[in-house]
């Protein structure tokens, strides 16, 4: 096809190139600094979603909008939350530790590691309230906290009395963290020993509105791909196929922005073919990739719980673990659910039920892998 194609796989992540729409989502966040500013106090922020549903974008977005009203911004890694010297790399505060050449030659060097063990004996709380001027703190794929960047046991009461002091605004100063993470990371947080997360500080992120969703095609067909032609009908058309998801819409936008500048901004019935073909190629590319790791017998079993409740809106974790059932043990089946779960193929909502959150993911699941797909190589049974 073409190579640019090779390029645009991981364009799913980070800040979005034009932003549209979460109106809603940054009323909110815009309404937390205000009342941090305004009781100078911390509070928490918490979205979470699905894997290309615009987690990245929309904390880039929160980031932007707090430098804008004079607040200091850091990205922070989840560590930052409980070892204060990582956090003091994020928040650009890290200590330089100097000795003097005569004292190297004469074997002092020890002395910069006791003064950095010192130093790192100092406590989180200690770094966060020191300050007076507003912060942000940015974290974003939150649900690492439960494997990945899992704290420490010897932190895990340092990590809780950071987040219950954020969360509660006792650091005597503004301060906001903002974090995004699948849709377990509220639950997470809350395992943590945070509570009370309210729909003002919790938020599910769901597709983009439609409006919002041709008006992120059309930025990328006008301003990227330079067309001066009338693209409502592009436009349009792209968006049947994107389903209001983010990743999809920016890996079709790419594909429509590079055709319109290979043919200088000239729109032809050719070039939509061309775009919507590859476009779909990506897309369904990119669901093959969330199944990455599980063989035959086990999409097969994910395609079954599309055949047990057509809408898959409200699943139960034992819906899903009987499904498995069916191949594994009872062992196997849980370890499973905690899988798809953590790659994001399915989804808790606030009601506690499961789905699988991709519309067009489901009706692809079903096209490769339900009764009647067209896939008949049959791979081993296995996670």
């Amino acid at each position: 096809m073409s190579d640019y194609m090779d390029d645009i796989d991981n364009w799913d992540r980070g800040k979005a190139e034009y932003f549209h729409g979460r109106t809603e989502e940054l009323n909110q966040f815009k309404k937390l600094l205000r009342i941090s500013i305004k009781k100078n106090k911390g509070t928490i922020f918490l979205f979470q979603g699905s894997p290309g549903v615009g987690k990245t974008a929309l904390l880039e977005k929160c980031k932007e909008i707090a430098k804008q009203q004079d607040w200091e911004v850091a990205s922070i890694n989840p560590g930052g939350l409980w070892d204060v010297v990582q956090l003091k790399k994020d928040v650009g505060l890290e200590r330089k530790i100097k000795i003097p050449k005569f004292l190297l030659r004469l074997g002092f060097s020890w002395l910069g590691g006791q003064a950095e063990l010192e130093f790192s004996q100092k406590r989180v709380l200690d770094v966060l309230k020191k300050g007076k001027t507003p912060l942000l703190l940015a974290l974003d794929e939150a649900q690492r906290l439960d494997h990945i960047n899992k704290p420490p046991d010897e932190k895990l009461n340092e990590f809780g009395n950071v987040l219950d002091q954020i969360h509660n605004g006792s650091l005597n100063r503004p301060l906001v963290l903002a974090v995004s993470g699948l849709s377990m990371t509220k639950n997470i947080f809350q395992k943590f020993g945070l509570s009370r997360l309210n729909l003002d500080h919790s938020i599910d992120l769901g597709m983009l509105d439609k409006e919002s969703e041709k008006s992120i095609i059309r930025d990328w067909l006008v301003k990227k791909g330079k067309t001066k032609g009338d693209v409502n009908h592009w436009v349009e058309r792209i968006s049947q196929e994107t389903h209001g998801w983010a990743q999809h819409i920016t890996a079709y936008s790419i594909v429509a922005s590079e055709e319109l500048r290979r043919n200088r901004g000239v729109l032809t019935k050719r070039g939509l073919s061309r775009i919507l073909k590859l476009g779909e190629q990506k897309r369904f590319k990119y669901y093959d990739d969330r199944l990455e790791g599980f063989d035959f017998d086990v999409r097969k079993s994910i395609t079954q719980l599309i055949n047990k409740k057509r809408t898959t809106e409200n699943l139960t974790r034992k819906n899903i673990v009987d499904i498995f059932q069916k191949e594994y043990s009872i062992e196997e089946s849980k370890n499973l659910f905690e899988k798809i779960l953590s790659k994001g193929i399915v989804h808790i909502n606030n009601r506690e039920y499961y789905s699988i959150p991709i519309p067009s993911m489901r009706n692809w699941l079903l096209s490769e892998y339900g009764n009647n797909s067209k896939t008949s190589d049959v791979g081993s049974k296995g996670i």
